[in-house]
């Protein structure tokens, strides 16, 4: 059989006091509830917001490191199409010399006195070779001796 609590006579005073206290007493823990569950809210978005951060620095590494390599194997591209072209480039080259000097000895037309003619750009008939007149001659120079020339300077200042 229980027990039976003997309730003693409380004066309203004292019955209002304590009401208040334990009011008080409910509300104090709740507040204090309400902040630690703030708290720990708090702790939890400043943990995803820091591993966000992580991932995002990871990813850009990441990121970075696949650019990098995007720019070396471009950068190599490069490097081998410039070789190829200057492969094509010098054997259009060659085979134009080798078309020229075939045109040249089928024609029967091989100038021999003047070497400059295969130093010309451009298409070279071989009309153009048949009336093709002699280089100009030099230009005549004067020597002037030193003697004169100290006069005329000292003649000038």
């Amino acid at each position: 059989m229980p027990a039976l609590i003997h309730k003693s006579k409380m004066s309203n005073a004292m019955y209002e006091a304590l009401k208040t206290h334990i009011l008080r007493e409910r509300q104090r823990k709740k507040q204090e509830q309400e902040q630690d569950a703030a708290i720990e809210r708090m702790r939890r978005e400043r943990e995803y917001k820091q591993k966000r951060d992580v991932m995002t620095l990871e990813e850009t590494k990441e990121q970075i490191a696949q650019l990098e390599d995007k720019l070396k194997q471009q950068r190599d591209d490069k490097h081998q199409l410039f070789l190829q072209l200057k492969k094509v480039l010098n054997e259009d080259e060659t085979r134009r010399k080798a078309r020229e000097t075939n045109d040249y000895m089928s024609l029967g037309h091989l100038p021999m006195g003047n070497p400059n003619v295969f130093l010309q750009t451009g298409p070279i008939s071989a009309r153009n070779l048949m009336y093709k007149s002699a280089p100009p001659p030099p230009p005549q120079q004067t020597i002037i001796p030193s003697g004169v020339i100290k006069q005329i300077g000292r003649a000038h200042v």
